[in-house]
């Protein structure tokens, strides 16, 4: 009885659903078009522009999206769509008759010009108007890619390098135009509250549902955001909801014919009167290991992550004022090595890591006319439980403990032609961390106060200068450290951009993502120790660069390309000191420095929503002042000096998408260390390709949508080939692709 009326509800209700949008007879001469206006996302597009030129009619579109015209029987007409922020739309001719197929859905193609950005800056910016290069990764885009996590969500951007550094945990890092991840700076919503600790599998444990776009900006960007900025930032943006829906996700992938399984789920709540919103996401994800060259030993080790969180947003009008209240919780469990189904200190090499993360954030936005004051406090609690060790070790353990409190102000306001930005902000982290059979044993606080000063000042719609600084008082630095950038963006006709951008960036002395990971060497720990007369690493960067973009009529080109510089000073480096017990030692001191410089190009071509291409290849060179210590080598290790990628996706009928990619990484310098191999000695790695493919389908049930999706990664298997075997092995000998060929096959139901 209760499965007949389930049936019958779930009957009406499609019925229903059906009938709100589409041709609607009123008498014998005449029908209405109910229709509904969307973006490439499926969002609906109010207060859009619907004209039929043939009658000279023209309606808005609702909050909805949903609009209504009236047409006659036996007419050829054409509908055309205008909205601020999007490519102009122009219907085929549609013949109106009692037996006609009519769309009832039109989709708006949002111009990348009109997209918002505030990484650059920390103020909202149009892409087009930031005066400094920024890259932006679109919720679109994202979505097309499939990915589980972030780490996978930046695999196709120029100039940007997600690496994998250890065989047993898969350790990962993002490296941006040649710099190690360590010199990379990793925000969610502007704030870094991803911490040395949380930065070792970070870019792995936060899902794709937690991110509605991010934003990469190159080059020394401690002028805004302090310490760890070196190299750049990668913002990753939450989403603020505009519609209510809530989306379930199913996914799966086989390695090997080792399942990595993924549920995800998302929710929207937007009240009425939009004054109240809700984001809420859920996700959880399994990968079985994956023993590559079949020697007993993970080359992708077990992964178990359970992360779910909210975005509440409170618009109060009548102070204009806006809260937000966020928080995020993340459990992980990975581990690699061999015997991975007995107590870690049972295997001849084990890497095992319990991560349980919570974050909460608040903030206060009020507006004051044009100008905008905004409050943030952000508290983050990160705890660790590991084990490194080989050979049986019973006392690989340990714990650990990062605590992280930001607090932010900052206020932004016009005066005549110019937007300055003035804030200050306050970092604690107190970071305790135990591995006593290495002789590890960190208790230590770090304190940071910094003050900023931005003015942006635009000289007509053609120049925009940006120049500020900004001073930090670290507690491992005695003294204040100036960031000061300059910036300047000439628009010299519609759709072309010049900027250049002078910028620094610093890295006080203290524990980093490396040092918190220890690597197995030839059943060694590789364990990293700070020199007591370490001081904190500079950075210079220069960047020259173009864009030129065009859109119409759906249409759309993008050329862009640049020259970027950066000169490292204090440059930290490692010196091997020896070993004690089962630990090698290395010793991080500082070096002369550095240079890095190349070019990057991309292209970007978009026919309406039938087709659209994009690549991106960066050429690069690295040189040392001086050789490093144990090689005698003049290039950074890891660093290829050409890498790139071609990504083309295109519309079928039939609500058919495909999407195919290719990157190509160049050869490199990579340390291999002894154990496996008889004795220590510097690689020059091949050169690789990844090629990927996957296609979905849409199929709609009333105002519900189920994709079906699936595709193959690594379609001709380019993975390692030389890589370590048994319990000696380099775990940190690796490159290539994350993971070998994997076949995926997924369903999305969005209601």
């Amino acid at each position: 009885m209760i499965k007949r009326i389930s049936t019958l509800f779930f009957t009406l209700s499609l019925v229903a659903s059906s009938m709100s949008l589409g041709l609607f007879w009123i008498n014998g001469g005449s029908a209405r078009l109910m229709g509904r206006v969307v973006d490439e996302e499926n969002r609906p597009v109010p207060e859009a522009s619907v004209i039929v030129p043939e009658l000279s009619q023209a309606v808005k579109t609702d909050k909805n999206g949903i609009f209504s015209v009236v047409l006659p029987l036996n007419s050829a007409v054409h509908i055309e769509i205008f909205k601020d922020g999007f490519s102009n739309y122009a219907s085929k001719k549609i013949f109106i008759g009692k037996r006609s197929k009519v769309p009832t859905t039109f989709v708006l193609v949002k111009n990348l010009s009109e997209e918002i950005t505030v990484t650059a800056t920390a103020t909202k910016m149009k892409f087009e108007d930031v005066p400094v290069k920024t890259y932006l990764i679109s919720h679109k885009k994202i979505e097309e890619m499939k990915p589980v996590n972030l780490a996978e969500a930046l695999s196709f951007t120029t100039g940007v390098r997600v690496e994998v550094d250890c065989q047993n945990c898969n350790y990962t890092q993002v490296r941006l135009n040649g710099l190690e991840g360590k010199y990379s700076q990793i925000l969610i919503d502007g704030l870094p509250v991803i911490s040395s600790l949380a930065s070792v599998y970070g870019l792995e444990q936060i899902p794709s549902e937690m991110i509605e776009k991010i934003e990469v900006v190159k080059g020394g960007a401690s002028s805004i955001y302090g310490s760890n900025a070196i190299g750049g930032v990668v913002n990753l943006i939450t989403r603020e909801p505009e519609k209510n829906r809530t989306i379930l996700k199913v996914q799966e992938e086989t390695m090997m014919g080792k399942p990595f399984f993924k549920i995800g789920l998302t929710s929207s709540f937007v009240s009425k009167d939009k004054n109240t919103k809700a984001f809420a996401f859920g996700s959880y994800f399994h990968r079985e290991p994956v023993d590559v060259n079949g020697d007993g030993f993970s080359n992708l080790g077990i992964l178990r992550d359970t992360s779910f969180g909210a975005n509440v947003y409170r618009n109060f009008p009548s102070m204009n004022g806006k809260l937000k209240f966020s928080f995020a919780r993340i459990h992980e469990y990975r581990r690699g090595g061999d015997s991975l189904d007995v107590p870690p200190h049972e295997a001849m090499i084990a890497e095992m890591i319990r991560t349980n993360r919570l974050d909460f954030n608040l903030t206060w936005e009020q507006s004051f006319g044009s100008d905008l004051l905004r409050l943030s406090f952000s508290q983050t609690f990160h705890q660790r439980n590991s084990y490194y060790g080989a050979g049986k070790d019973p006392n690989a353990y340990g714990n650990t403990y990062d605590p992280l409190t930001i607090g932010l102000a900052q206020y932004t306001f016009s005066l005549g032609p110019n937007l300055f930005t003035i804030g200050g902000s306050y970092n604690r982290e107190h970071l305790k961390d135990e591995a006593p059979d290495y002789g590890r044993m960190i208790d230590d606080e770090y304190i940071n106060y910094g003050v900023f000063l931005q003015d942006d000042l635009s000289l007509g719609k053609e120049v925009d200068f940006l120049f500020g600084s900004r001073f930090d008082r670290h507690s491992k630095v005695g003294r204040i450290i100036a960031s000061p950038r300059a910036s300047l963006l000439l628009k010299p006709f519609k759709g072309l951009g010049l900027r250049a951008t002078l910028s620094t960036g610093f890295r006080a002395p203290q524990v980093f993502d490396e040092d918190l990971h220890i690597t197995m060497i030839g059943g060694e720990g590789f364990v990293v120790k700070n020199s007591p007369a370490l001081k904190e690493e500079k950075s210079y960067s220069l960047y020259i660069g173009g864009d030129y973009m065009k859109s119409k009529n759906g249409r759309a080109f993008l050329m862009s390309s640049g020259f970027f510089y950066t000169r490292l000073k204090n440059q930290f480096q490692l010196q091997d000191v020896g070993s004690t017990g089962n630990s090698r030692i290395f010793l991080r001191t500082n070096g002369e420095g550095a240079k890095v410089y190349g070019g990057e190009f991309d292209i970007g071509i978009r026919v309406g929503r039938r087709l659209e291409f994009d690549s991106g290849l960066t050429l690069e060179k690295t040189l040392l002042d001086e050789p490093e210590p144990e090689f005698g080598s003049r290039e950074l290790f890891k660093t290829p000096r050409i890498y790139g990628y071609i990504r083309v996706s295109a519309t079928f009928p039939f609500k058919i998408k495909g999407n195919l990619s290719y990157k190509y990484t160049g050869r490199m310098k990579l340390p291999h260390y002894h154990g496996y191999i008889l004795e220590d000695r510097l690689e020059t790695t091949e050169p690789y390709s990844v090629f990927n493919i996957n296609i979905s389908r849409v199929i709609n049930i009333g105002n519900e949508e189920v994709e079906i999706y699936g595709g193959v990664y690594n379609i001709f298997n380019s993975f390692q080939k030389d890589i370590d075997r048994g319990p000696l092995r380099d775990a940190g000998y690796i490159y290539g692709p994350s993971k070998p060929r994997a076949f995926m096959l997924g369903i999305k139901y969005e209601m």
